[in-house]
């Protein structure tokens, strides 16, 4: 009886275990590449958050460092945390595209940005973060609420 409490508590360990590891390093990054990862995230995310969503890539990934790929994926999620903060979002467009020596993530809501009584936008913990590791890639990022209602987050970076 006891025995079995403990190899429960075991197992139940070891699953946590695995999801924190999955969580902090995407095995879908090593073995399927940046575009498989992301895809499996936003899916994962929408579904969760109870929202539409479009996603599009281009057919190849470029060959990128390592360390790149888990700072894109990383730009990625929060992004996607930037949008779920926004007010009546119901639908959000991932959409990556790439020439020869850049790429570019835009994700795009269809929400109200909720008036912030911290400061701007940039001030956040997930907007901090993103500007950050885009800084350190040397890329580029623009922030646009081109309408009434939604707001579009691009963020460019050098592939070489």
């Amino acid at each position: 009886m006891r025995l079995g409490r403990v190899k429960d508590g075991l197992r139940g360990a070891i699953d946590l275990t695995r999801k924190i590891v999955e969580e902090l390093r995407p095995t879908l990054l090593d073995s399927m590449g940046l575009f498989a990862a992301l895809s499996w995230q936003f899916k994962r995310s929408c579904a969760h958050a109870g929202i539409a969503y479009t996603e599009t890539y281009p057919e190849s990934a470029p060959e990128m460092d390592p360390n790149t790929l888990i700072e894109l994926f990383r730009i990625a999620q929060e992004s996607f945390n930037v949008a779920l903060q926004h007010e009546a979002v119901s639908a959000v467009t991932l959409a990556v595209m790439t020439t020869d020596d850049t790429l570019t993530m835009q994700l795009t809501d269809d929400g109200t940005a909720r008036p912030s009584g911290n400061g701007p936008v940039a001030a956040s913990v997930p907007m901090s973060s993103i500007l950050h590791r885009v800084r350190h890639l040397k890329g580029e990022t623009v922030m646009a609420s081109p309408t009434e209602k939604g707001s579009m987050l691009r963020v460019t970076v050098p592939l070489h």
